[in-house]
């Protein structure tokens, strides 16, 4: 039984997929643990699991829905637990380095902070939660009985044992999204462990500022609001063919569920002037003399990073004292 579903960005093709998995499971009788559901990325794949749940219940439990990357780890008998401490070439990696236009954001970034806006750069990774003290406590104390059954309650417990600060508060955030895909089931302690463990690989907290991020990186999300910055689109990259531009665009525009706002100096190269469906605003002008925020940024990796510079600095040095009392 074979079926295509051919639909553009944000038009549901989740809710049919999952309808159609709950048909097959209800109706011809389908046997739940011979189907295989893959995804991109493990957001859509909780997002199916939590959706199909809702359909059919305890029998979504059979279903195996997994990403790509995970399907492949499985297939070669690697783990995500094993190789989570290392740097991988995920397929969100790959994206990320062919992603385009972030300098485009830093004037955005700039101006904003200057407002006092807290903002959020997609580009800048937290640091490998996998490898954290708190995130390596948390799963020592899971491995303790590999033969154990868990449910939420039981990880919760675990975790409020650790003391808390910004870091288990991040691991609260993904026993959280546990909790919506385990629901009041229990689940045992390797397939935790390896749930945390590619959960860590992508994971980003919950957003809580302005969040700035390219086209290419907003696909599979959605917000409320977006603005779509101008620049950039009046032409493809390198080796790309000419209609791109307008499918990323398309891309874009189907991450707002609510607003949608366009910026453009002159004729926007997709958006059409003295239409209807267009809200044409003009942006304030900017008064002779007034300094805009010029500021740079960069992330700091090992290669910036001069990790032996406290070492040659004098005993009684007020730099040594700060970093004594930093609390990480």
């Amino acid at each position: 039984m074979r079926g295509r579903v051919l639909q553009g960005p944000s038009l549901e093709k989740t809710r049919v997929l999952v309808h159609r998995i709950a048909y097959l499971i209800r109706v011809p009788r389908e046997d739940p643990s011979g189907i295989l559901v893959l995804t991109y990325n493990r957001h859509a794949a909780a997002e199916i699991r939590i959706r199909l749940r809702h359909l059919i219940g305890d029998d979504a439990n059979a279903v195996t829905i997994s990403t790509c990357h995970a399907l492949a780890m499985r297939l070669v008998g690697a783990s995500f637990a094993g190789s989570a401490s290392e740097t991988t070439h995920d397929f969100d990696g790959i994206v990320m380095e062919a992603v385009r236009h972030w300098r485009r954001l830093a004037p955005v970034r700039a101006y904003a902070e200057m407002l006092g806006i807290p903002v959020e750069m997609a580009n800048e990774s937290l640091p490998s939660i996998w490898r954290l003290r708190e995130m390596q406590q948390f799963i020592d104390t899971l491995r303790r009985d590999n033969t154990r059954l868990l449910a939420v309650r039981d990880l919760v417990d675990m975790l409020n044992a650790i003391p808390s600060n910004r870091w288990t508060d991040l691991i609260a955030e993904g026993v959280a999204a546990l909790a919506k895909e385990l629901a009041n089931k229990t689940m045992p302690v390797p397939d935790l462990v390896e749930w945390f463990a590619e959960w860590a690989n992508d994971a980003r907290s919950d957003q809580r500022a302005l969040l700035l991020l390219t086209a290419h990186r907003s696909k599979g999300l959605e917000f409320e609001d977006v603005v779509i910055l101008n620049g950039g689109w009046d032409k493809p990259s390198k080796g790309e063919d000419p209609d791109a531009p307008r499918r990323l665009f398309y891309v874009a525009m189907t991450r707002a569920r609510r607003s949608l706002a366009i910026i453009a100096q002159g004729q926007h190269p997709f958006v059409q002037q003295d239409k209807e469906h267009v809200l044409r605003r003009a942006a304030p002008a900017v008064a002779d003399g007034v300094a805009l925020p010029t500021a740079l940024y960069q992330v700091p990796d090992l290669k910036t990073v001069d990790l032996s510079w406290a070492g040659r600095l004098r005993p009684d040095h007020p730099s040594l004292a700060a970093i004594s009392a930093a609390k990480a």
